[in-house]
């Protein structure tokens, strides 16, 4: 048996309900995946810190090991200097002799620099290792309520379907008209001359027809269907 057109708009009624819900449940389903995405780029930014640590501790010893390196050479060459090996003047040996005291004042400012750097990438994988932690901790959470959310909002639209059953197609086709422009609130009241979806005045003759409630009528501005029940289903 068909609606008549006040029992078409009370069902329109339950639909707004319905999709305000689901629109909720979609704004969940959002901030949950949002908040997520923080932890990852959280993850992200740990593991981009802890890599240049382990990048400058790298440069580091190596660093230390070209010291040391070269700290052998200039002992080697001393020692050929001492023995007469090499002939010098006083000059060369002397001169060897100052650049080993640099290497080895050089070779304390890097181990001091290692020890730095060892402690910047601990202190790196510690904070890489606990952002992991969390954001374990954080998909475990969220793919809970992603489920959940999943779960309500099939349920919704299970129940959005059987309300909108008995509707007829043309008024569907507006309602979902006006619920793609405005999720969740497609329908209103009027109050007064206004519109309390967008607050615009309305003519005196559009007044008169919503609350006749025997038409579809729509707000000139906001594309919502304005309704006037007497006991607002909203």
């Amino acid at each position: 048996m068909a609606l008549t057109h006040p029992e078409t708009m009370d069902t329109l009624w339950k639909l707004v309900d319905l999709d305000a819900q689901l629109v909720r449940n979609a704004q969940d389903e959002a901030k949950a995946r949002g908040d997520l995405a923080k932890v990852e780029a959280k993850v992200a930014a740990a593991h981009k810190t802890h890599i240049a640590a382990q990048a400058a501790l790298n440069k580091a010893r190596a660093d230390q090991k070209s010291a040391e390196q070269d700290m052998k050479q200039h002992e080697d060459r001393i020692k050929r200097l001492e023995s007469g090996e090499i002939k010098h003047s006083g000059e060369a040996l002397e001169k060897e002799r100052k650049v080993v005291d640099d290497l080895e004042t050089r070779g304390l400012e890097l181990l001091e620099g290692i020890q730095r750097s060892e402690a910047d990438e601990l202190k790196a994988r510690h904070l890489q290792d606990a952002a992991r932690s969390e954001l374990a901790a954080a998909q475990s959470v969220t793919d809970s309520l992603l489920k959940n959310l999943k779960a309500v909002a099939d349920s919704l639209r299970q129940l959005r379907a059987a309300t909108a059953a008995p509707v007829a197609p043309a008024v569907m086709d507006s309602y979902e008209s006006a619920n793609r422009g405005n999720p969740g609130s497609a329908l209103c009241r009027i109050k007064d001359r206004q519109c309390i979806g967008c607050g615009d005045e309305l003519t005196l003759q559009h007044i008169v027809q919503v609350k006749g409630r025997n038409e579809i009528m729509r707000c000139p501005s906001c594309a919502r269907i304005q309704d006037a029940p007497l006991i607002s289903a909203a």
